[in-house]
């Protein structure tokens, strides 16, 4: 054999070399998407490009130390130690701003329904841009734009915040210093804000400063897991994504934004702020406002409205917001930090370096692009960006020219075959083209294209009966096989064929000697092998829907949290099943047992029934992508904001269009199909792999046996030239494959298997926070067909290989049970459980309230009660481990917070929780000094609160709260929602003076775009920078009074928050930390101290067990209340 021929082995469109290419490709894909998905190590010092890992490490450490909320002390040290070091980067670097932020504050309302004033804690910074085109301060100036990076400080208060968002902070820090050091061309503004956890308060209070009005732009850095790399979570517009350009190993997927837009992940960031997002639309939501007695409307007009994009963590989200989001707990560790640090400079050297595409907001006022836009990285080395008009104008061409594209290279390739075929000098009269050879006739020399002449004489007779399959125990044949890759006429000029007896009423198709009715069962069977060769696309594909909609059933009813810790064991037995399922039904009936096919003489000019059968897969397969790609179009126009993940079918689709063009191209190229004999399909003499007969093989065929004659027949390669055998290999027609495989399966399969890996390693750990475990399984299903669809052109070549079948089905074995045995949780990969103790409060603990006569003669103890909630099946089997629930039966309900779990709770008045009290020294700054309304408060023992009531009208209010050692409190309406709330602030000089140095807050007032919409609101929450203070505030319910009975009784709770527990108070901060221009106030250097203590959060804590963690059920781990009636 020539080299050629040597090659074409190996490469030929043949069993092993297809089977041997397509594991190497899936390989490496994996590999590849594997390696890439590693984090880089930390480069040396001096290699780190301005950024310091190892200051940032150390920022890192101090600052979270500790759990450190909101309503904490410990929050308090972490701000000072910020704005200690952002004070010593001003005074190291000119042209560096700072403020401390303790002036803004804001009211608003959000869709909960709830209404909100908030006390800002934010620490900002500038630093000037050295152009001055960006130096004016007009804010409607088209050329004004300054960038804002943004990121929190505060964290919950089950975690000590490394991810969330203590990489952001320290992250931000290192930006100062470098841009201080590399000064770019826009000014760049930082937000180090406070607040974000209890309801991204401290980004609304940003948009009350000066400062938001001079930034069109921005960053939000974010965790919402535990670390890996950071990914564009989402992004408002193409603009700001092609800052991740600078960025050295960019991560992105608008998939995670479009999850965002659909409510499947239900984190809310900063970014929502920044952008207007959770803003009522302008002229859409109007506000209630009074006006001489008469309600009206005022249109709002929303803030942020600027275009940026949200950095966070993604990976291991059960220890998101639990004690392991700590250093120690982070996966990637200083990897991980780095990997922030080094995509944050670079965005933001993107962001700062150009000004943003300019385009104004619909009401002017702000500007931002709008064009929304489609984005993904290539193995974390290139992204991928464009706008999402892009991808539709795509779209409509490949709807419309490509099936137009399509039908002329099919037709074309149609009539050249017919063009092809030879003329028909053989007479037709009678049934004679149906005899068969007779037995001693001398042999025949029979050209390329050409059916044996029943007279022997070797003239052309043109079948009427392509290959036909049916069902035989008898592998024999009537016709010996010509060579099917070259025309026998090529071999020497002329093939001899010895002379074969063969019985006339078989030939027929009937054993009594009835050729009509054979011609009609050869007529079906051929009907019959068309539809199928067409069909058995969509049956594969109906069939591998449903194998993977049973094993999720199984896996549902089985061990519906295997997801949560195994989601790549069970995406590679979905995968496994799915190819499995799909070669195996492409291929029927070629596997089943006793099957032989058998090909009568084909149509002279035609294809190789296996480039037919790839040419119909293949064009099956471009119709399925054509359909989805339909509805992928339709998700662009129809949906808002329109859904731009569907960039993988139109991908796909155009590749499959050049695949099936190619497809075309062989058909014309390659030699034509004659006529085979028998030969089992697909694993037949095509690959080379002939099926041995015996020696009564040759009696079967009419061939007279001698001494001649060999022990093993081999009529299936009777009359085949050496020569014929090498020209078959090298025949252009077994190169083509290639080609058509490279075009149609890597890049689909790369696509989906970089959005499969993103969804699971998003996905599965949130069904702690809600949700049906049915939808992950669907989510990780899709893909898995996705990533073995691809293959179906070539399931002929692939399904013979029995070794690969084996060990896919082994491995499918393998991980069904794995999934299906396996304990879902353990210590690295905990089920996060939802804590909370609440304190009902007797009614006379407030003032002025109707309840206090009624209260008077029940029990006046308050009732103390502790709740978990988490998924149904686990957590009524958690609440035996604690000793204070032992003996009881406690309460369970499903949640109306987060759907799909329970809450289950208990009495624990035996845990009464105690709020400590913390009294700050002389030299505190002044934002924690005791208020002239915060006098000196006598607290009985276990008192937690203090309130009253008053009725001023028949729908209006006043309210007063006061929670000891907490700036958090809340008040709930149960009988009528709020139309309006104004909030006092105070700028008496003393208590007395209270009355007289009230101000309301009018309406007007609340931030834009944010206002009390018309269902008005139930909640009202309460936040202030300063402990101890008193909230006082006017309601008006008059929109929603009954209006025969405008003076019934309003009905509610008033309530406090408290987070702080002794083992979250150990100080790891070295006591009197120097920092420039601040000192540091520490809670162990305060005196009159009493530590706070949740003793129900410490023994859950210490008695459940290791799979278990804990997180915060809402804003305070502890909450008490008391009701009221006016």
């Amino acid at each position: 054999m020539t080299f050629r021929s040597k090659a074409a082995a190996f490469l030929g469109y043949r069993t092993i070399p297809t089977t041997i290419i397509t594991v190497l490709s899936y390989l490496a894909i994996l590999l590849a998407l594997r390696i890439t998905d590693k984090l880089e190590d930390v480069p040396k010092p001096h290699k780190q490009g301005g950024l310091n890992i190892t200051e940032a490490y150390h920022d890192l450490q101090m600052i979270t130390a500790q759990p450190h909320p909101y309503n904490s002390h410990a929050n308090d040290v972490v701000h000072d130690y910020i704005l200690g070091r952002v004070i010593g980067l001003a005074n190291e670097y000119p042209g560096v701003e700072v403020i401390l932020d303790n002036i803004s504050n804001v009211t608003f309302a959000t869709g909960a329904p709830a209404g909100i004033y908030f006390e800002g804690t934010n620490i900002l910074v500038k630093i000037e841009g050295k152009d001055d085109n960006y130096h004016t301060t007009n804010a409607s100036d088209i050329e004004t734009g300054s960038v804002l990076f943004s990121a929190h400080y505060d964290s919950v208060s089950t975690a000590a915040g490394v991810t969330d968002d203590g990489m952001g902070v320290v992250t931000l820090l290192q930006l100062i210093r470098y841009f201080a050091e590399h000064r770019q061309r826009r000014t760049a503004v930082f937000n180090i804000n406070n607040g974000e956890e209890d309801g991204l308060n401290g980004a609304h209070a940003f948009l009350e400063h000066p400062w938001a009005k001079l930034c069109d732009s921005f960053l939000n850095l974010e965790g919402a897991a535990a670390g890996g790399r950071p990914i564009l979570f989402r992004a408002t517009s193409t603009a700001p994504v092609r800052a991740l350009r600078n960025v050295a190993h960019p991560h992105s997927n608008v998939l995670s934004a479009d999850a965002f837009s659909r409510g499947v992940i239900r984190s809310g960031t900063d970014y929502s702020v920044y952008t207007g997002l959770d803003a009522h639309p302008r002229g859409m939501l109007p506000s209630l406002q009074q006006n001489d007695g008469q309600e009206t409307f005022r249109m709002s007009d929303p803030r942020g409205g600027m275009a940026g994009l949200d950095l966070a963590f993604y990976k291991g989200r059960s220890r998101y917001h639990t004690k392991y989001d700590s250093s120690q707990y982070t996966l990637g560790g200083e990897r991980s930090l780095w990997a922030m640090m080094d995509a944050a400079r670079g965005i933001g050297e993107g962001l700062l370096s150009v000004p943003l595409d300019k385009g104004a907001r619909p009401d002017g006022k702000r500007i931002i692009n709008g064009d929304q836009g489609v984005w993904f990285d290539l193995f974390k080395w290139q992204i991928i960006v464009f706008k999402l008009n892009t991808l539709l104008t795509w779209n409509i061409i490949l709807l419309v020219m490509g099936p137009i594209l399509l039908a002329l290279l099919v037709f074309t390739e149609r009539f050249f075959l017919l063009q092809r075929r030879p003329h028909d000098h053989t007479s037709h009269e009678g049934n004679n083209s149906q005899r068969p050879v007779v037995a001693g006739s001398q042999p025949s020399t029979v050209p390329g294209n050409a059916a044996l002449n029943p007279e022997g004489t070797g003239q052309a007779q043109e079948s009427s009966h392509p290959h036909l399959w049916y069902f035989s125990r008898h592998s024999t044949s009537s016709v010996p096989r010509l060579n099917a890759g070259a025309p026998a006429s090529e071999i020497n000029g002329a093939t001899t064929i010895p002379p074969v007896h063969v019985n006339h009423d078989l030939a027929s198709g009937n054993g009594h000697g009835h050729g009509h009715t054979g011609t009609q069962k050869h007529w079906a069977l051929e009907y019959t092998d068309n539809i199928w060769n067409h069909a058995k696309f969509w049956f594969a594909l109906a069939v591998v829907a449903g194998l993977l909609a049973g094993l999720t059933a199984v896996y549902v009813a089985i061990n519906p949290f295997s997801v949560y810790s195994s989601p790549y064991v069970i995406l590679f037995s979905f995968i496994s099943l799915a190819y499995l399922g799909l070669v195996y039904t492409i291929t029927f009936p070629a596997w089943v047992p006793f099957y032989h096919s058998k090909y009568g003489p084909t149509t002279a000019g035609s294809l190789n029934p296996m480039q037919e059968h790839k040419q119909a897969i293949f064009l099956h397969l471009y119709v399925f992508t054509w359909i989805l790609l339909v509805i992928a179009t339709v998700g662009i126009t129809r949906v808002d904001p329109g859904v731009a993940g569907g960039y993988l079918i139109t991908i796909w689709n155009g590749l499959l269009l050049i695949a099936c063009a190619l497809c075309v191209l062989e058909g014309l190229t390659t030699r034509q199909y004659s006529f085979e004999g028998t030969g089992e399909y697909p694993a037949g003499s095509d690959d080379g792999e002939l099926p041995r007969r015996s020696h009564r093989h040759v009696e079967d065929a009419g061939v007279e046996a001698d001494e001649r004659t060999p022990l093993i027949w081999h009529g299936a390669n009777e009359g085949r030239a050496p020569e014929a055998e090498e020209d078959s290999h090298e025949s252009l027609g077994t190169w083509w494959w290639l080609p058509q495989f490279l075009v149609s399966v890597p890049i689909p399969v790369i696509l989906s298997a970089q959005v499969v890996m993103l969804l699971l390693d998003a996905m599965p750990q949130s069904l702690a926070d809600g949700g049906k475990p049915l939808g992950v399984y669907i989510v990780t299903a899709l893909p898995a067909i996705f990533i073995v669809l691809p293959l179906a052109p070539f399931a002929d070549k692939l399904r013979p290989y029995r070794l690969l079948s084996m060990s896919i089905g082994l491995l499918l074995v393998l991980t069904t049970l794995y999934a299906w045995l396996r304990f879902p949780f353990d210590i690295k990969i905990p089920l996060k459980v939802y804590f909370q103790q609440r304190v009902v409060l007797p009614a006379d603990r407030i003032n002025g309230s109707s309840l206090v006569n009624v209260a008077a003669t029940v029990s006046v103890a308050p009732i103390v009660k502790t709740a978990l909630s988490g998924p149904e099946m686990y957590v009524r089997d958690l609440i035996p481990y604690l000793p204070s629930a032992r003996g009881q039966t406690p309460l369970c309900e499903f949640e109306s917070l987060r759907s799909g779990l329970l809450t289950c709770e208990w009495d624990s008045s035996s845990l009464m929780p105690s709020p400590g009290r913390v009294a700050p020294p002389p030299g505190a700054p002044p934002g924690r000094r005791p208020r002239p309304d915060a006098a000196p408060v006598k607290w009985a023992k276990d008192e937690l609160l203090k309130a009253s009531v008053e009725r001023t009208s028949g729908t209006t209010a006043q309210i007063t709260v006061r929670g000891q050692n907490t700036r958090n409190c809340r008040v709930y309406f149960e009988s009528h929602a709020i139309a309006d709330f104004n909030i006092w602030t105070n700028n008496a000089e003393s208590e007395d003076d209270l009355s007289l140095g009230r101000r309301l807050t009018p309406h007007g007032e609340m931030q834009e775009g944010y206002e009390i919409g018309p269902n008005g609101v139930n909640e009202l929450r309460l936040w202030s920078r300063s402990w101890d203070r008193e909230f006082g505030l006017d309601v008006d319910w008059r929109s929603f009074a009954n209006k025969t009975s405008p003076s019934e009784t309003l009905r509610g709770r008033i309530s406090c928050n408290w987070n702080e527990y002794e083992s979250a108070l150990v100080g790891n901060i070295p006591r009197n930390t120097k920092l420039p221009n601040v000192q540091l106030v520490t809670v162990a250097a305060a005196k009159d101290t009493a530590s706070a203590k949740v003793p129900a959060y410490e023994e859950a804590l210490t008695f459940l067990p290791d799979w278990v963690t804990l997180t915060k059920y809402t804003d305070g781990l502890v909450e008490a209340w008391a009701p009221f009636a006016i």
